[in-house]
């Protein structure tokens, strides 16, 4: 888990080794490579040094899984959430009291 801005709500990042068959988008076009190290937050891929150069804290595979499901449902369904736009910092103002 990462911070993408000061402040800022916690997102879930990941660095993985990736095996790429095809060309995305277009499985006709054999690609036959070694594996890639690949960077992703929440789920779209980024360049690695957005996440190797930032400190952070290791989740699990199933908290990572379930960080990304959460983000989703968060930018469709509670868009006044801090994980729906985690690129801002969190204003305790503007977010609707628990009660």
């Amino acid at each position: 888990m990462i911070r993408l801005v000061k402040g800022g709500p916690e997102v879930p990042a990941c660095i993985q080794y990736e095996q790429t068959t095809h060309e995305p988008g277009n499985p006709e076009n054999v690609m036959e490579r070694s594996a890639i190290l690949t960077a992703r937050i929440r789920g779209d891929v980024v360049p690695t040094d957005r996440v190797w150069l930032r400190r952070g804290r290791p989740i699990t595979k199933a908290e990572y899984d379930f960080q990304i499901a959460d983000a989703q449902w968060a930018a469709k369904y509670a868009p006044a959430e801090p994980k729906a736009s985690p690129d801002k910092p969190v204003d305790l103002n503007s977010i609707p009291p628990i009660f």
